[in-house]
């Protein structure tokens, strides 16, 4: 078992060795970029979640925004560029949580 999971940790390795190589720097700073402005999410999702608060929102806001990532998503898709679509794919995913709530709890006060 222990030796299985050596092996897998190997091939994990090799694979993000290879995929890094394979960045461009711009391709690079784009992950970053994607990776950060993405968790910048989690708080605010983690904390709706937990305590069902959404009063502070504004809907409009986050139809909008929504709608804004969910048109970045065709864009990246368009000219092929994974850190645009998989950053706006996870962006929308945690956005839409957000909005589900807001829109679920917007009678409640």
């Amino acid at each position: 078992m222990f030796q299985v999971l050596l092996d897998l940790f190997d091939e994990v390795v090799i694979w993000l060795s290879n995929f890094f190589r394979a960045l461009s720097i711009k391709d690079f700073l784009g992950y970053i970029a994607a990776a950060l402005t993405t968790v910048s999410f989690l708080p605010q999702v983690i904390q709706v979640l937990k305590t069902h608060k959404t009063k502070g929102i504004s809907l409009a806001m986050y139809v909008i925004f929504c709608s804004g990532v969910f048109l970045w998503t065709l864009y990246g898709f368009a000219i092929q560029s994974p850190p645009v679509y998989i950053a706006n794919i996870a962006t929308l995913a945690l956005a839409t949580i957000i909005l589900y709530l807001k829109i679920k709890n917007h009678d409640k006060k």
